[in-house]
């Protein structure tokens, strides 16, 4: 099963790989990219847009990365707080007599 997923991933990297390859020949259009405050020198348009995507993907990881980090940690501490009230439950349990009616 292990080597399924090594193939499938490679299948999969490779078509995206011609894909991109495929779209960076389509579009070799020499585009200036005018931000508000300058203006970049002419550059592929398959590399501006490239670009962007990249920059898009970089800022979702980094914005997401804090939402699980802070999530992680919650979890953590609510793991810790349910350890803490079994081991006190079992300990408080241990202690109470047993038998009584």
């Amino acid at each position: 099963m292990r080597w399924f997923k090594r193939l499938a991933l490679g299948l999969i990297t490779l078509v995206l790989l011609v894909v991109g390859a495929c779209f960076a020949l389509h579009n070799q259009y020499q585009v200036p990219l005018d931000l508000l405050w300058v203006t970049l020198p002419p550059a592929s348009l398959a590399l501006w847009l490239l670009l962007s995507l990249g920059i898009g993907v970089v800022i979702g990881i980094l914005t997401m990365g804090g939402h699980c980090f802070r999530l992680h940690r919650r979890l953590t501490r609510l793991r810790r707080q349910t350890s803490a009230r079994t081991a006190s439950q079992s300990t408080h349990s241990a202690q109470s007599p047993q038998g009584t009616q």
